[in-house]
């Protein structure tokens, strides 16, 4: 197999082996074990990631209670080591199916041309429009227990919501508190889950949540209606999310009808030749340690598939 070189500068269209949209734990982990293996991979990212707003993610070995700013210098320090990972910080605007691979077009970098797509893009959450909760997520205000349940465990929690999702996330909470009050914001809760919940002993209230603040003492007070507030250690949500880059719609990828996530299998393939999903964009379990996995799994993936291809092309050109 010919040894890897690098895009030419000068060519009219430079051309990766991999082009990896997105730049979070999935993508950085994907571009790592495929420029380790020699493959030239651009790596284009915006640069507004998920949990950018997050005091902290836990629950990785190694990176327990890391930043995410922390994270992500160390990653692409570690990243510009290899010659054969190159980043933008763009947008990628367009993706079109070429017999050779994939024409990628970008808000401000010239166009490449990828023989394979890794779709790494992630997820956008939809908060629920309560003023002040937006400013808190990250902080005291969180979707995932077990990134952040340890840190508020034994003390009163409080969940928004009123989905069923919301009722079983208040439940799983009982694991780190018996103290834990679900706001349903002025809506009901089906005899069913209402029973649940009971049994599990979380406290149910109806009255509106107008708005949200953190006081001196890093507690969080929610303010209801008719001037009632209640102080919590942390709120917790299940927010809906969509993906936040509209290229996996654009390429004719499935999406799961259960949670939205981009459809592939255990090799992290779409169905669509030459394109793969992995991290929060085809959903799962959303944990960084999870998406970092799901994104050395795909490069494993691409990898292998890229060798078939070198492999047929040069027997038939033998």
């Amino acid at each position: 197999m010919a040894p890897y070189r690098a895009p030419s500068p000068t060519a009219q269209t430079p051309r990766y082996d991999v082009v990896v949209v997105g730049g979070g734990a999935a993508g950085l982990s994907a571009a790592l074990l495929l420029g380790r293996s020699r493959r030239s991979v651009l790596i284009c990212d915006a640069g507004h990631p998920r949990n950018g707003g997050a005091i902290s993610f836990n629950a990785y070995l190694s990176r327990d209670g890391s930043t995410p700013k922390d994270f992500r210098r160390i990653c692409l320090g570690q990243l510009d080591r290899y010659p054969t990972v190159t980043r933008f910080k763009d947008t990628v605007k367009k993706v079109q199916t070429k017999p050779d691979g994939f024409a990628v077009q970008f808000a401000h970098h010239r166009p490449v041309v990828g023989r394979t797509i890794l779709l790494a893009s992630g997820l956008i959450d939809e908060l629920p429009p309560i003023r002040g909760l937006a400013r808190l997520y990250g902080k005291v205000v969180h979707s995932c227990p077990y990134c952040h349940g340890w840190e508020c465990r034994g003390k009163r929690i409080g969940v928004v919501g009123s989905t069923r999702a919301a009722a079983d996330l208040s439940v799983e909470l009982g694991i780190w508190s018996s103290n834990v009050v679900l706001f349903t914001n002025g809506a009901s809760i089906p005899a069913g889950q209402l029973k649940k919940l009971r049994l599990a002993g979380v406290e149910v209230v109806r009255t509106p949540v107008l708005r949200l603040s953190q006081t001196a003492g890093k507690q969080l007070a929610v303010h209801l209606r008719h001037a009632v507030s209640d102080s919590l250690a942390a709120l917790f949500l299940s927010p809906r999310q969509h993906q936040r880059c509209p290229i996996a719609k654009a390429l004719g990828c499935k999406f799961s009808k259960k949670d939205g996530g981009i459809e592939c299998n255990d090799r992290a393939f779409t169905g669509i030749p030459g394109v793969y999903a992995a991290g929060n964009a085809s959903k799962g379990i959303q944990l960084v340690v999870m998406a970092a996995a799901e994104g050395a799994a795909a490069a494993v993936a691409i990898n292998e598939a890229l060798l078939d291809q070198d492999l047929k092309k040069s027997k038939e050109a033998g």
